[in-house]
């Protein structure tokens, strides 16, 4: 879905940009915004709290999504309570007793792409999407399968088998950091009653980069 500059996004969804044109040399903290090799974007407003919802509206559909919050989101919280059904596992809440939402099917999709490519047409693209999903638990680093990168033609269709890159980031990507955006897929038909994808505070954790 195309975003213009009238239009707004939500706390929670994610969105895709690419860079502008020009250069902006105004300097903050003694670096220039974009001396004309690397943009700085710039975020301003209230920091996110509380729960936040995100409408799943079709079954089978994938949704783009981003950690809302000004701190590190538990990614093994966050996808165990927005999939399957039953309860969510003690390990993540303390022992509470919390409800699983069939919402998503419990995994994060994450694009990487060859860092030596520097164009904006798809043809030119060398990129895949590599995968994380829970192990069940809240306190292990879960299953991450690195990403397969394809060429693409003008469609955005991978052309080829491509080439599975050589990649463990299972631990990086338990946490995702302020601002991470990733996809999740909504479930099945068969899979029962679609409920709304939420953000909460529990998901939040402590965790510095680097």
């Amino acid at each position: 879905i195309s975003v213009g500059n009238q239009q707004a996004i939500g706390a929670g969804e994610g969105f895709t940009m690419k860079g502008v044109n020009g250069s902006d040399n105004t300097s903050i903290g003694g670096i220039p915004n974009n001396s004309g090799n690397g943009q700085r974007f710039d975020f301003r407003g209230r920091p996110n709290d509380g729960l936040i919802s995100i409408d799943i509206v079709d079954y089978d559909q994938y949704y783009l999504v981003g950690n809302p919050y000004p701190s590190a989101l538990n990614l093994n919280y966050f996808l165990l309570e927005n999939s399957g059904s039953g309860n969510v596992p003690s390990s993540c809440t303390d022992g509470a007793t919390i409800s699983r939402r069939n919402a998503t099917t419990g995994i994060a999709y994450f694009w990487s792409s060859d860092p030596s490519i520097s164009s904006h047409n798809t043809a030119d693209y060398v990129g895949g999407y590599a995968t994380f999903s829970p192990n069940g638990t809240c306190s292990g680093s879960g299953v991450y399968d690195p990403p397969v990168y394809y060429n693409y033609n003008n469609a955005g269709e991978p052309i080829g088998t491509g080439s599975t890159q050589a990649t463990t980031d299972a631990e990086n990507r338990r946490y995702s950091p302020i601002g991470q955006g990733f996809f999740v897929l909504s479930p099945q038909s068969s899979s029962g009653t679609l409920q709304n994808i939420q953000f909460k505070n529990t998901h939040r954790s402590y965790v510095e980069e680097g």
